[in-house]
C-alpha cells in the first residue's frame, strides 16, 4: 500500500527542513511554510536582481539587442510562434485560432505552432502582452531566465556551506561562451535549463522530506520541461538515477513519484506526440519502427553511461548500498546528487548520433 515517507527520527537534525532551513537563503516562491528572515529574503531578491543585470550586460556587450533573431535557425520561429500568441489575445481573442493562425502565416511564413510543444512560445507570448518592443522584450524575458538557472546553481553550491562559492559558480556559468551564445538568443535552451534545474532542486527536496507537495512541485516542472522541448522529456529520467545513487527505492512505494508521473503524461504527452508527429512528417525522424527506435535507444543507453562517468557512478551505488549502511536522509548530499543525475539526463537526450 502506497504511503507518505517518513524522515527516520535519528536523522531529523540533518534532513527535511531543518536542513532546508539552514541551508537555503530564499527566494523558493513556492516554499510557502519555511519562515525565512526577511533579511535573507531581500538578499536573495537582491541576488537574484543583480544576475539579471548581469545577464542583460552580458547580452548588450554581445551585441544581441543590434542583431535580428537570426543566430539560430530556429530562433526567429519560437520568436514569431509568441508573437502570434500575444497578437491573437491582443486582437482576435474569441476568433478561431486555427484561421487567425492561417491568416497570420500569410504574412509571417516563419511562424511554425506546435512543431515544438508550446510552454516556453505561450510563457513568451503573455511576456510580450504589455505592448513594449517585442524584441528588446524578448530578450530581457531570456535574461530574467539564464539569471534563474544562475541562482539555482548558486544555491545548489550554497549546500557546501561556501557561500563564496555559489556567487563564483553563477557568475562563471553565466559568462561561458556557451551560456552567452544562449543568452543572447530567443531559444528553448536557457528556459529549459532553469527548469530542469529547479525540477532537481525540488525532486531532492522530496527524497529528502517524502512530502506530496514537494513531489507535485517536481511533477509540474518536469511538466514544463518535456512541454518546452523535446530533449525535456530527457527528465523523467531523473527520479530513477536519483532513487540509485541515493539508495531511496523505497520511494517507489509512496504516492508522490506516480502523481508526478501521471501529471507529466496526462498534460504534457499529447502535446509531445503532436509535436513529434509533425516533425515526422517533415522528416526532421526518420525510422520511427521498432527496430530504428531499440537501435537508438541502445545508442541513448550507451552514451548515458558515459556521461554519467563510469566508476564514480558505480562506487555512487555500491556505496548506497552496503550492508550497516544507513545514511541521513540530507538536502546537503541528495540535491548535488539530483543535479549530477539530471546532467546525465539531458545529456543524453541532447545527444544526437552521427
Amino acid at each position: 500500500m502506497l504511503g507518505t515517507f517518513e524522515t527516520p527520527a535519528s536523522d531529523a537534525s540533518a534532513s527535511g527542513e531543518v536542513a532546508i532551513s539552514e541551508t537555503t537563503a530564499g527566494l523558493d516562491v513556492l516554499s510557502g511554510r519555511f519562515a525565512l528572515e526577511l533579511s535573507d529574503r531581500w538578499r536573495s531578491i537582491a541576488w537574484l536582481v543583480s544576475l539579471i543585470a548581469l545577464a542583460i550586460t552580458v547580452q548588450f556587450f554581445a551585441g544581441a539587442y543590434r542583431t535580428e533573431t537570426g543566430n539560430y535557425s530556429d530562433e526567429s520561429a519560437h520568436f514569431m510562434n509568441a508573437l502570434l500568441l500575444r497578437d491573437y489575445v491582443t486582437h482576435a481573442l474569441g476568433q478561431n485560432p486555427l484561421a487567425f493562425a492561417e491568416s497570420y502565416y500569410l504574412s509571417y511564413p516563419k511562424i511554425a505552432p506546435l512543431m515544438w510543444p508550446p510552454f516556453f512560445h505561450v510563457t513568451l507570448g503573455l511576456f510580450l502582452l504589455p505592448g513594449w518592443a517585442p524584441h528588446q522584450a524578448a530578450l530581457v524575458f531570456i535574461a530574467i531566465l539564464t539569471a534563474l538557472a544562475a541562482f539555482r546553481i548558486s544555491r545548489f553550491v550554497r549546500l557546501t556551506g561556501w557561500n563564496t562559492a555559489g556567487v563564483a559558480m553563477a557568475v562563471i556559468f553565466m559568462v561561458t561562451p556557451i551560456i552567452v551564445d544562449l543568452s543572447t538568443a530567443v531559444m528553448v535552451d536557457i528556459a529549459l535549463a532553469a527548469l530542469e534545474l529547479e525540477a532537481a532542486w525540488w525532486l531532492a527536496r522530496y527524497y529528502v522530506s517524502g512530502e506530496s507537495r514537494h513531489a507535485v512541485l517536481f511533477g509540474m516542472l518536469a511538466t514544463f520541461c518535456c512541454l518546452s522541448k523535446g530533449n525535456g522529456v530527457a527528465i523523467v529520467l531523473l527520479p530513477g538515477l536519483l532513487m540509485l545513487t541515493t539508495g531511496r527505492l523505497h520511494l517507489l512505494r509512496t504516492r508522490g513519484v506516480y502523481v508526478a508521473a501521471a501529471m507529466v503524461l496526462l498534460l504534457a504527452a499529447p502535446f509531445v506526440y503532436i509535436s513529434y508527429r509533425l516533425c515526422d512528417s517533415m522528416g526532421d525522424f526518420t525510422g520511427t519502427g521498432g527496430a530504428s527506435t531499440l537501435s537508438r535507444a541502445t545508442v541513448f543507453l550507451r552514451f548515458l553511461w558515459v556521461e554519467l562517468t563510469p566508476v564514480p557512478a558505480v562506487l555512487a551505488i555500491v556505496a548506497r548500498g552496503w550492508p550497516g549502511e544507513n545514511p541521513a536522509f540530507s538536502i546537503k548530499t541528495d540535491a548535488p546528487r539530483g543535479t549530477s543525475a539530471r546532467s546525465g539526463a539531458i545529456d543524453t537526450a541532447t545527444y544526437r548520433p552521427a
